[in-house]
């Protein structure tokens, strides 16, 4: 597979980080290597570029092995619950959880199309807000999460703020249609 990330290699703000942090496709091999390490399944990585001008990358992309498998659906919604956890466990966040982007076949749960976060402040309060944007993005019921995570502050703090997030993106959405 190939990965073009053509968003991020285009936005200004996103070249000027690359002078610090490289590109997003280097970014993008290295979460995959880190996956096998941590012991999760994800597309084994074969290549990664990047190229620069003036020490901005303006160009990358990535390439990994196809993975074989059908995407998740409700009805797995336990077993890719249970890896986001074990995830978590391992002091790791995926970015953008949601059903589409894990694979399931005779093998298990495979991670796909993901970036990998390790905050450093407040990581409680991180997990649970991952937790929650993956069950509203697969309409699924809070009774779902383990009963420690449930009776957490953490969760109640994040179900608000993740209330909050949609609101302000529903008016900025209603803004720009103005």
């Amino acid at each position: 597979m190939l990965k073009i990330p053509r968003a991020r290699n285009k936005r200004r703000w996103e070249r000027l980080l690359t002078f610090f942090r490289g590109s997003d496709a280097a970014r993008h091999f290295r979460h995959l290597l880190l996956m096998k390490d941590l012991g999760f399944s994800a597309p084994v990585p074969v290549l990664a570029a990047e190229r620069k001008l003036h020490g901005s990358v303006i160009d990358s992309f990535v390439i990994y092995r196809y993975l074989e498998g059908r995407p998740a659906s409700a009805n797995d919604a336990g077993a890719v619950l249970s890896q986001l956890l074990a995830l978590h466990e391992k002091g790791y966040l995926r970015n953008d959880p949601q059903l589409a982007n894990f694979l399931i076949s005779g093998a298990g749960v495979h991670f796909i199309d993901f970036r990998l976060k390790k905050p450093l402040l407040f990581r409680s309060l991180a997990r649970c807000r991952e937790l929650i944007r993956f069950l509203s993005s697969a309409n699924l019921s809070e009774a779902m999460l383990p009963k420690g995570i449930r009776s957490t502050p953490w969760l109640e703090i994040a179900k608000r703020l993740e209330r909050g997030n949609a609101m302000l993106r529903r008016w900025k959405k209603a803004r720009r249609r103005k």
